[in-house]
């Protein structure tokens, strides 16, 4: 698994989508989509009858992403601009309790209202539905980032519980990052 793992830059998104309690027609949602690396394997996932809210703050990002997704004949993404760290944010966007599935890769450490957007998460997910949770650990990888901006996943944990989630299970994300399921109790 480490060669797959280097090969498609530490954090192999199709290994850990096939790790996700998910099936065709789910509506789901990537927060922070960044440059889609997430969204690709969801849209297959979820087929022409799911959907995927590819959601971040950077316009240039999601023209990235629309660009990989029109590269991949997928027609069942939805684009959205949206600031994760604002109260009510997501739920402008996105019906209270109407997602299959979040997850939220990537964006915690570079983010201070972690409480808001975990909160925002659990709004709009379904009762029995889960939100994944992957960020960068301790490594000294040159590209990760400082340890000072570092998520503590025990911190996230708490967050999670005070906010209706409760673990579920860790995810195999490879060395350089931590995974985590959350239930919606």
């Amino acid at each position: 698994m480490e060669d797959k793992i280097q090969a498609k830059g530490y954090l192999d998104p199709d290994d850990v989508v096939k790790q996700l309690e998910m099936q065709e027609g789910d509506t789901v949602a990537d927060l922070g989509c960044g440059k889609g690396y997430f969204v690709i394997p969801l849209a297959k996932k979820v087929g022409k009858e799911g959907k995927v809210f590819a959601i971040d703050i950077l316009e240039n990002a999601l023209e990235n992403v629309q660009s990989a997704v029109q590269l991949n004949f997928l027609d069942n993404v939805i684009f959205k601009r949206i600031n994760l760290e604002e109260r009510g944010g997501i739920q402008k966007f996105i019906r209270q309790g109407s997602l299959d599935l979040i997850t939220i890769s990537n964006v915690l450490f570079a983010n201070e209202g972690k409480e808001n957007i975990i909160l925002e998460s659990a709004a709009v997910l379904k009762t029995g539905k889960d939100l994944v949770i992957i960020d960068w650990k301790k490594s000294g990888l040159s590209i990760a980032p400082p340890p000072e901006l570092l998520v503590d996943p025990e911190k996230i944990m708490e967050i999670c519980l005070r906010n209706g989630l409760i673990f579920k299970k860790d995810l195999a994300v490879g060395n350089y990052h931590w995974g985590k399921v959350f239930l919606k109790k």
